[in-house]
């Protein structure tokens, strides 16, 4: 898994970890978009780059994606920056030349 985000905030006390980010580009096996938690900050068209499976759309091939996607930006309460945009790279991750060519579509 790599993530690169843009932040701008970072807020920490013993009981809350607070994050401010405005977009984060996810690269990993793919993150679901129809998601509850997830659905309003997809940034939509453009949003999407698939290395393999060549898919049109967002899609999550085994939940570990939106899982962790949740965890960093979900709504309801459930991410630390709740506020901030997503878009994603589908490839396998630790592949660097795959990492790269992801890092392209930024």
């Amino acid at each position: 898994m790599c993530v690169l985000a843009f932040w701008t905030r970072v807020n920490y006390n013993a009981t809350n970890l607070q994050v401010r980010a405005d977009q984060l580009f996810f690269v990993e096996l793919g993150v679901m978009p129809t998601h509850e938690a997830l659905n309003s900050s997809y940034v939509g068209e453009y949003g999407w780059y698939a290395l393999i499976y060549k898919s049109d759309g967002p899609g999550d091939i085994q939940g570990n994606g939106t899982h962790v996607m949740g965890t960093i930006l979900g709504q309801g309460g459930i991410g630390v920056a709740p506020g901030a945009k997503w878009m994603a790279c589908q490839n396998i991750p630790g592949n660097e030349a795959e990492d790269l060519e992801c890092g392209k579509h930024l």
